[in-house]
């Protein structure tokens, strides 16, 4: 099954703001959702299996990686899928690092 949500996986409590581009690359839109974490969005859900995570965030992946309960959450994912992009300034190494691990 495959869900729709109009939210972000980030630090729960959080917004994040989505850009929405033409094809010709001008701003159409910015969106702000609400952000769940990835144990919110398994609990809202019920899931104790995932088949496919997808994950295209823009940054995001680093901090996914590396909440408290990422380890026990991607043991229950049996393919992932995504993108690394470039790591926000500051980010620790060995958070870099785990995240390129899972992906």
């Amino acid at each position: 099954r495959v869900w729709p949500l109009n939210a972000g996986i980030c630090p729960a409590g959080e917004h994040a703001t989505y850009t929405i581009m033409t094809p010709a690359g001008f701003i159409q839109r910015k969106d702000e959702v609400p952000c769940l974490s990835l144990a919110e969005l398994f609990a809202l859900f019920h899931l104790d299996i995932v088949a496919l995570l997808k994950i295209d965030c823009e940054g995001c992946e680093y901090s996914l990686f590396t909440s408290a309960s990422s380890d026990a959450l991607f043991r229950r994912i049996r393919r992932l899928a995504g993108e690394i992009h470039r790591a926000p300034a500051g980010m620790p190494q060995d958070h870099v690092q785990r995240a390129r691990r899972f992906l």
